[in-house]
């Protein structure tokens, strides 16, 4: 239009050209531009907009990806780290008692069992993971005898529930590892609801050499908890008691 116009200006007499057809030219060019300029926002828009959602769809992905590859590296510690402890006391055992190691090796092949059917789940339920912990108590059992006793007080209700799977197990084994155990002095651990929290509490008796901890069991626990859930795994500590709460899911 703008060409159109110049042509005309140029190239044809201005005596036959009234100041209302320019002014009807100029109309005609300023509507054009406009609605040109008009076309092109809402081309380019929807072009932005569709560039912005497949970025923010490809950003959720790979932050999935991110977090789904951080839940696997945590989970992949907790099978070294649970053969690592019975291995160990397996061959505690061995030297002590040759009849109790034949017995705990045949149970740490059952647990061991759970551990490949269930440790590529992000959560299990809870009836899941209580009934893997019963397990896990014949092996305390047998090491310990009645000088740990833990007792679980959960409602059919809250079975239903979800958590991290090995997460009862390792917050047993830590009560286990770091607290003195004598037919005297028992081992109290108590496993109960508390709202939408499951609590883990143990008296505390530390042992005077505190063996090595790698801390990978409550650390393990906590950044799980952080990839999978808002609420946050809490810790008390008082003098006398130790108490985790875990977020039911």
């Amino acid at each position: 239009m703008f060409l159109v116009i110049l042509t005309d200006y140029y190239l044809i007499d201005q005596s036959y050209v009234g100041p209302d057809d320019w002014l009807d030219a100029r109309q005609l060019f300023y509507i054009g531009l406009c609605l040109t300029v008009f076309i092109i926002v809402i081309h380019n828009g929807r072009k932005l907009i569709k560039l912005w959602k497949e970025s923010v769809y490809e950003n959720a992905q790979m932050k999935e990806v991110l977090l789904q590859s951080q839940l696997t590296a945590l989970k992949t510690q907790l099978d070294p780290h649970f053969m690592f402890n019975n291995y160990s006391v397996l061959g505690s055992l061995i030297k002590e008692d040759s009849a109790k190691a034949s017995e705990f090796l045949e149970k740490v092949s059952d647990v061991q069992r759970y551990l490949l059917c269930n440790l590529e789940y992000d959560l299990v339920t809870l009836d899941n993971e209580v009934q893997f912990l019963k397990d896990y108590i014949h092996l305390i059992k047998i090491r310990f005898g009645d000088s740990i006793q833990i007792n679980i007080d959960i409602t059919e209700e809250k079975l239903s529930k979800s958590i991290p799977p090995m997460t009862l197990q390792l917050l047993v084994e830590n009560a286990s590892k770091h607290n003195k155990a004598t037919k005297k002095c028992p081992l109290f651990v108590q496993i109960y609801e508390e709202d939408d929290y499951l609590v883990v509490e143990n008296n505390i008796q530390l042992l005077n050499n505190l063996p090595h901890s790698s801390k990978v069991g409550l650390n393990n626990i906590a950044k799980r908890y952080h990839l999978i859930e808002e609420r946050e795994v809490i810790i008390d500590k008082s003098e006398q008691v130790f108490k985790v709460k875990i977020p039911l899911i």
